[in-house]
């Protein structure tokens, strides 16, 4: 995009000096692209998040809150025996 200060001659107007806001170009980038691009990006990150996460609530297979071990799926409490004596042990 042309630079909106200078309109495109790269020098302050009215004088001989570089222009600040694209420093001599007389352009600057259009970042209305990036941002779209971006968004674009998180958007796609989330719904695989989600994808990720209903993947998890769909399997059967539990893991341990602390280190992530599978665990036995009758258990009431979803933490492996290593964490829960690790934690007795602190309590």
């Amino acid at each position: 995009m042309a630079c909106s200060s200078c309109r495109g001659s790269g020098q302050k107007r009215g004088t001989t000096l570089t222009c600040y806001d694209c420093g001599g170009l007389g352009v600057i980038p259009d970042t209305r692209e990036t941002f779209i691009r971006a968004r674009e990006e998180i958007k796609e990150a989330r719904e695989e998040i989600a994808r990720e996460r209903q993947e998890l609530t769909d399997s059967k297979t539990h893991f341990c809150q602390c280190c992530g071990d599978e665990v036995n799926n009758s258990i009431t409490i979803k933490i492996c025996s290593d964490c829960f004596g690790k934690m007795k042990e602190i309590v």
